[in-house]
This record gives structure tokens, sequence and C-alpha cells, in this order.
């Protein structure tokens, strides 16, 4: 996500205290939208449609038989549609990781 952002190997060590300096130029540089933080963030331009997804993984550290049921905060009626596919995952066991 950094190496995205610009950094590069110097400023990347220093942020991150690795000694790999080839971080950056190993595969696809990535996004924020990578990040799997709770919070998800899209700029959209005004008074255009858009369309953004946010691929997130979670993994079960609670006991087996978890469920884990996805809650929309802050979306306005009308004016965005926020949708959650799947709404619910069921974990069968500890540390299973599941996508949604």
């Amino acid at each position: 996500m950094l190496c995205a952002q610009g950094y590069n190997s110097t400023q990347l060590r220093l942020v991150t205290s690795s000694d790999d300096a080839t971080a950056c130029h190993r595969g696809r540089k990535g996004s924020a939208a990578d990040l799997n933080y709770p919070t998800m963030a899209f700029h959209a331009a005004p008074g255009k449609n858009f369309t953004a997804r946010f691929p997130r993984s979670v993994t079960n550290v609670g006991v087996p038989g978890s469920v884990y049921v996805a809650k929309i905060v802050g979306s306005r009626p009308g004016q965005t549609v926020v949708t959650v596919s799947p709404r619910r995952l069921a974990f069968s066991h500890l540390h299973q990781r599941m996508s949604f």
C-alpha cells in the first residue's frame, strides 16, 4: 500500500523498519482499498453514478459456531445504496477464514 502511495525503498525502510528494500518492486502495487480495515472510503465524482467494491476477509478468533452479520452504518436512504454479500458468515471452527 505504501508503494502505491509513492514511497521509495528508503522511505519504506524508515516507516516499516524492514530490511527488504525490494518490497515495492515485487508484484502488483496495492491501493488504500486493499487494506483490510473495517472502514472503507471511495472518492466519487459529484453527480456521477459509481460502483465501488471492497473485498474483505475475516478470521474467526472466537468459538466454533460464531456468526458474523454485516451491519451497514451511515448510509442515507435514497442517496447511496450499500450492500454486503454475503451478509452473514457462519464459522465452523477457530481460525477459519472467510471473505465477503
